[in-house]
């Protein structure tokens, strides 16, 4: 407070009270303080940094707490911020798709948060907007996932994707740190290149030209801060109705696909103008403006400029459902005589935002996308190029299509495929200067369009599916191998530490008490904090006497001796342990490692008997690096559950079915499904599709005669592999990928699949539960893939 009353020349905690008894009004308090608090994050941190970045020839990019809108505490009018970004950016993490504004961690499905990064953009010429996406979407987040997650934030204003994140190691706690990882751990990573290029050619798409919006919505920020305290917590159902009415306006616009901009008061305030006729703000002119569900204040610049708005017939479409009359957060007179004035001139009032409403108040001009179907969750985004248009349609939705038309000035309508790079002219309809198109896009579908002004001779591709006859061709009997050793992750253990033995504990709380024993009150310095310099390696001064020992037990069941000669024993860091099996110690394999180049490999087969048995980690002395992790072990082997935990069995040949079923609960590699198909002739006006019918895993990468033909994430799970097929005898691969999410958990206490936080990891029962209560995704083919011929009519 000391500082703030030397620079501002008063204290905030006599300045409000003395506001209070001045206004009468805490809703003005509230709102000059936040205010207040915003102006001081703009002046004294964001100018300095985007000038430094400037004058650098920088780019200043990130973001702030966006999804947590309208709550002032973490950041203000998050918009003022971004303004001041070369790159503006936000993040959208986790994968449960929401459009609550009561849950502040819905951020895939917070259409408002994308939408005022693409407004910031647009009204500040900033070319790109990044994202920071997929972190705490879990080790299981799938292709099509990734997929649909980038989609929608491409639709609305994303043009810059920022995977998060790329772990160096997963070794200790890291691997807990709101997976997934971008990087060689993952199963799937050599596959990704699919999508890597697919959202480079997005993001080259959607940084060219323009996005030109001729409507300006504003944001009832201020409304929602004159009902919270100044601790940051909401003091009135009003700021959750405010933020639930905006939020649901927001959607429904874009349900009924209107272009538009959010309006930011503090941006306005900066660089907003009235000029013939037309609202702006920075770079962008605006024929209407829109008060929202929700608005229930106005700051007075803004007022100021609505006032010069009507006064030069500007429209305004007044949405909200009452205006409760305040200006700066103190009632005021002057919006209801705003009001009548604007409604001798072109002031609109609505009730409901409808089809006809839209058509009638909110049109593009020259735009038009007309839906067919209310099965699918259609977005879209238009650039303006000199020679045309962009258009970007997706379907969010994973359970049904999105149909329709497009209505729009050009001459000629060319399709460009995201996937291959390809460009093929698309079937249209012309009408004087506009052409008309239909379009059908399948759960998670997304089409890029180039609408042009010139008239193209283009040659139409022949759609897949189109006017069609369908054959399912006869294949040869499944062959199913598992091309990766089982694995076995053994996560309790008895914890020995200064005289006193733990029996059975869940591996997250040894870990816990083990630095706790150590001198870190708070327990493992390495989960869920921040080094400040080196605070914690400062530390790494322990004895000799110091340390603890930890065994794992495991069952090796009845296997043969042959299956035990393959087992392995995958332990971290091995160089800060003594490792035995058995009570006979072991050494790791030179140079070898598994999953990460930290986690070393034990040939233990030959210390393994039938029955119980146990490998023990023995650290003397401790270290502030001595995490203890889990153990697994890898082989020839199957799994079956026991009422405390699991139990080696035999190997067995796979079938279909789901991997945890056929005693693999762990196993995140990738399972192969083969089959040999006889084509005596191929038919030149056939196309051939391998489909996949039931079947669950993050990607399918299929392999025709040994070469890879493609890979199969998301809706209609196929893949045309016409130019891969051979006359006569043919090998069809299928490779089911599963990921991590098996592995490395979480696998207790009812974790979320969707929302996956450190915490969610060091929850686990008092002792081990029964195999079956592990929580498990059961991947796998259920049923066999079929090979389809497809014949014009």
């Amino acid at each position: 407070m000391s500082s703030f009353k030397q620079r501002w020349g008063y204290d905030l905690r006599t300045k409000l009270p003395q506001l209070y008894e001045e206004t009468g009004s805490w809703r003005q308090v509230r709102h000059n303080y936040y205010t207040l608090l915003g102006d001081l994050f703009v002046e004294r941190w964001a100018k300095p940094y985007s000038e430094f970045a400037e004058s650098n020839n920088l780019l200043w990019t990130g973001h702030h707490f966006d999804h947590d809108w309208p709550k002032p505490k973490n950041g203000g009018d998050w918009a003022s911020l971004a303004s001041y970004q070369q790159m503006p950016g936000i993040d959208v993490l986790f994968n449960d798709y929401g459009e609550e504004l009561r849950d502040v961690n819905t951020q895939f499905g917070n259409a408002r948060a994308v939408k005022e990064l693409s407004s910031v953009a647009n009204q500040m010429g900033r070319n790109r907007a990044i994202s920071e996406t997929y972190g705490g979407a879990g080790w299981n987040l799938t292709f099509q996932d990734m997929k649909r997650i980038a989609d929608w934030q491409f639709a609305l204003g994303v043009n810059f994707l920022n995977q998060h994140l790329s772990y160096m190691t997963i070794k200790g706690s890291r691997k807990r740190d709101y997976p997934p990882s971008f990087s060689y751990h993952e199963p799937w990573w050599q596959h990704f290149g699919v999508l890597g290029d697919y959202f480079s050619r997005l993001s080259v798409a959607m940084s060219a030209g323009e996005q030109v919006n001729h409507t300006l919505v504003l944001m009832p920020t201020t409304s929602a801060w004159m009902y919270v305290a100044p601790s940051g917590t909401p003091s009135h159902i009003d700021f959750y109705n405010i933020g639930d009415q905006f939020q649901a306006f927001v959607n429904n616009l874009e349900a009924h696909q209107v272009e538009y901009d959010l309006g930011s008061e503090r941006v306005i305030r900066d660089q907003g103008s009235i000029r013939n006729s037309s609202f702006v703000v920075g770079e962008r002119s605006y024929d209407r403006v829109v008060i929202p569900p929700g608005m229930r204040n106005v700051d007075r610049h803004t007022l100021d400029l609505l006032n010069k708005y009507v006064e030069q017939d500007g429209k305004v479409i007044f949405a909200a459902d009452s205006l409760q009359r305040y200006v700066d957060g103190a009632p005021s007179e002057k919006l209801k005589q705003l009001h009548e004035k604007g409604r001798q001139k072109q002031w609109t009032n609505i009730d409901k935002l409808t089809a006809s409403v839209v058509d009638r108040y909110l049109p593009s001009k020259g735009f038009k996308i007309t839906t067919d179907t209310s099965n699918g969750m259609l977005f879209h985004r238009r650039m303006q190029l000199e020679d045309g248009q962009l258009l970007l349609l997706v379907n969010t939705s994973e359970k049904g299509p999105a149909e329709g038309t497009v209505e729009v000035t050009g001459l000629s309508v060319q399709q460009l495929d995201l996937f291959t790079g390809d460009i093929r002219g698309y079937t249209s309809q012309s009408s004087g200067e506009s052409v008309s198109f239909s379009f059908a896009l399948p759960p998670v579908g997304s089409q890029l369009f180039y609408i042009s002004d010139q008239a193209s001779q283009a040659e139409e591709a022949t759609r897949i599916g189109q006017d069609t006859a369908e054959e399912v061709l006869e294949t040869g009997s499944m062959q199913v191998r598992r091309e990766q050793s089982n694995v076995l992750t053994l996560d309790y253990l008895d914890l020995k530490i200064d005289g006193k033995t733990d029996q059975d504990i869940y591996y997250a709380d040894a870990a816990e008490e083990i630095f706790e024993q150590h001198g870190f009150e708070e327990g493992n310095p390495w989960y869920m904090t921040v080094q400040y310099k080196t605070s914690i390696l400062d530390r790494n001064n322990y004895g000799p006497e110091s340390g603890f020992t930890a065994s794992f037990e495991f069952d090796a069941g009845d296997i043969n001796e042959s299956a035990r000669n393959t087992l392995e024993a995958v332990v971290e860091q091995p160089e800060l342990w003594e490792v035995s099996v058995n009570d006979t110690v072991v050494e790791p394999d030179s140079g070898d490692w598994w999953l990460d180049r930290s986690f070393g490999v034990y040939e233990i087969g030959e210390y393994v008997k039938p029955g119980k048995n146990e490998i023990t980690l023995h650290a003397f002395p401790m270290t502030v690096f001595s995490e203890l992790e889990r153990v697994f072990i890898r082989g020839d082997f199957m799994l079956e559950s026991t009422e405390e935990g699991w139990r080696m069995t035999q190997d067995q040949p796979l079938t279909h079915g789901a991997w945890n079923k056929q005693g693999m609960p762990f196993y995140a590699d990738h399972v192969s499904y083969t089959k040999n198909i006889e084509l005596t002739r191929m038919d030149e006006d056939s196309h051939y599709l391998l489909r996949l019918n039931d079947w669950k895993g993050t990607v399918a990468a299929v392999k025709v005669n040994g070469e890879q033909a493609g890979v199969i994430g998301w809706p209609p799970y196929e893949l045309e592999v016409t130019e891969a097929l051979q006359e006569g005898g043919n090998k069809i691969t299928v490779d089911v990928y599963g990921s991590l999410r098996n592995l490395l958990g979480p696998h207790h206490e009812s974790p979320r699949h969707w929302r996956v936080s450190p915490g969610e990891f060091g929850d686990g029962p008092e002792h081990q539960p029964p195999g079956r209560e592990y929580d498990i995704i059961g991947y796998g083919l259920m049923e066999d893939f079929d090979l389809v011929q497809q014949k014009l009519r």
